[in-house]
């Protein structure tokens, strides 16, 4: 394995925090490195509560949630304390009723009314606002989440449909320009916040309106479908426009139907998923990748719509105990040692059954992460041609984490 010609993504990964006990029917929210902050209501709680249900012909355009001041305000200060460089990003699932053409939170073909294109940007703005008098400021915001499902007929969770065309007018002539008027002309807009497979049609058709490019920062992807469609569509994407980053801002895992347990404690291969996705997407141009729910309780909720599924840490409220699984060591092969903007570099590797992936950190240290995903041990030779080479021994199904001076 030889080590050569530094790459051009930046990557910052994953650290996390959990303090606190949870009791039986508390939603937990995602704290990271980068985390996401709702800015509705979030799929793992025991409810949807609106942040303000009023129309605007009666009263206030916008007001906190009491779920913000209890179960992300709070967390999300106790992790910037923890760690002052923590970045959150804010999504959207759904503008409120009262803007859509279907006066719901879900449902197919809901789409945010044109004269309220402006009015949603205002209440996107008040949550930023918000926020901010309660001490957080936040890096980026996603064009809302998982549009997609609004052309599914049969999908429950809370949405807001946008096409390439809308959503390109909507940042071009709204969002971007009225965000870039406010207090909050640094923040980082994030286009997609969906699947693969829309890639790289989607950025293409949207970059297609320059002034929609200008404003936007890059392109959030999720992972679901990911076992089907190939990672050169991030290639690609990079390829479209080299200046835009992509992070993956969304997995899970036990998250198909045929997933049985849906929580299923100390799963290795769960915790391979993680770190061969991590690996893959850092390897074409990801700068980061989240996990959708750190905690969750035995159930793998609680969730509004039973969509129960597992996380790095469970916890048990009976006894007041947590577990960590393999995921949460996955993620922390990464969050550990890679420091934020680190650079990653090239790996020649010509084993198929090891992945990997390799960095240079602001430290001046090269960190290696090695996957053996074979079922019996691997040798191998680590060649640096500046530093030597060590030969290795790869245990089965290990993650290998090498770091050493540059």
């Amino acid at each position: 394995m030889k080590m050569w010609n530094k790459c051009w993504a930046v990557v910052m990964l994953v650290t996390f925090v959990i303090t606190g006990n949870t009791q039986a029917n508390d939603c937990v929210p995602r704290e990271f490195t980068y985390g996401i902050v709702c800015v509705c209501n979030a799929t793992y709680c025991d409810d949807t509560p609106d942040n303000n249900p009023r129309i605007p012909e009666k009263g206030n355009l916008y007001c906190l949630a009491p779920e913000d001041y209890k179960y992300k305000i709070p967390y999300i200060r106790r992790a910037s304390e923890l760690n002052p460089d923590v970045k959150f990003f804010s999504a959207a699932w759904t503008a409120p009723p009262w803007m859509k053409i279907n006066d719901r939170i879900n449902g197919i073909f809901g789409f945010l009314e044109k004269r309220y294109y402006g009015t949603y940007v205002d209440y996107l703005i008040k949550f930023l606002e918000e926020y901010k008098k309660n001490g957080i400021d936040l890096w980026g915001i996603s064009t809302g989440n998982e549009p997609i499902n609004a052309f599914s007929p049969i999908d429950k969770l809370n949405v807001m449909a946008w096409t390439p065309s809308t959503v390109s007018e909507w940042v071009a002539n709204y969002a971007g320009p009225m965000l870039e008027k406010s207090d909050f002309n640094g923040i980082k807009i994030l286009l997609l916040d969906d699947q693969r497979f829309e890639l790289p049609w989607v950025p293409e058709l949207v970059f297609k309106n320059p002034t929609a490019k200008h404003y936007i920062s890059g392109t959030a992807v999720h992972w679901y479908f990911d076992r089907f469609f190939p990672s050169s569509l991030l290639d690609d994407t990079h390829n479209v426009s080299p200046d835009k980053f992509i992070l993956m801002t969304e997995a899970c895992a036990g998250y198909t139907p045929v997933d049985s347990p849906k929580v299923a404690l100390g799963s290795w291969e769960r915790g391979q998923e993680y770190v061969l996705s991590i690996i893959e997407y850092m390897n074409h141009w990801g700068i980061g990748w989240v996990d959708w729910n750190l905690v969750l309780n035995k159930a793998g909720g609680p969730n509004w719509i039973n969509n129960y599924v597992d996380a790095p840490i469970i916890v048990n409220p009976d006894t007041d105990e947590f577990f960590k699984q393999p995921m949460y060591y996955a993620l922390k092969h990464f969050s550990r040692f890679v420091e934020r903007g680190s650079v990653r570099i090239d790996l020649n590797n010509d084993l198929s059954n090891v992945k990997s992936t390799a960095f240079v950190t602001p430290s001046n240290e090269v960190v290696v992460v090695l996957y053996n995903q074979n079922n019996k041990e691997e040798d191998v030779v680590l060649k640096d041609p500046n530093n030597g080479s060590v030969c290795l021994k790869l245990l089965p199904y290990s993650i290998n984490t090498i770091i050493y001076a540059q």
